[in-house]
């Protein structure tokens, strides 16, 4: 397995910006890759073993139920094979297409529903991966503070 790279050389983050009346917020509009990665399509019931050595199935799609007039996110079972154990996850897509499954980004590229799923996957491990992004956050608001002074 790679040693664990930092989360700036595996990830990109975009950021938008809405401004109030009473300050700004900023919301994460993409991540994406720029380290080395893999795309895989995976048919229902399938399992690969992806370059960086784990070993994914692809399990099923479903829709969350949601209130009248909510939008419903795409729900996406995978089962991840480590030795002898397995490991299920839940990924919701709405707006969100990435995800992490332990130091390893996940970025949904295509599917069609319960008949296959596409994906790309970093092949080199990163260092924390959430909090890059949340640094990237603070880092925006922090220069928005500062314009505005």
């Amino acid at each position: 397995m790679s040693a664990l790279r930092p989360a700036s050389e595996i990830i990109s983050v975009s950021l938008s910006v809405e401004k109030h009346g009473d300050g700004s917020s900023i919301q994460v509009e993409n991540v994406e890759l720029i380290g080395k990665k893999e795309t895989v399509k995976l048919k229902k019931g399938e399992t690969k073993k992806l370059q960086n050595g784990i070993k994914i199935t692809f399990k099923s799609h479903s829709h969350k139920r949601t209130k009248a007039g909510q939008q419903s996110p795409l729900l996406i079972e995978f089962t991840f094979n480590e030795g002898n154990k397995e490991v299920s996850k839940t990924v919701s897509i709405l707006g969100q297409k990435w995800w992490f499954y332990k130091d390893y980004v996940f970025i949904f590229t295509d599917h069609k529903y319960s008949e296959y799923q596409e994906f790309e996957v970093s092949i080199e491990p990163a260092t924390n991966l959430e909090g890059y992004i949340t640094e990237q956050e603070v880092k925006a608001l922090d220069k928005i503070e500062q314009d505005e002074l």
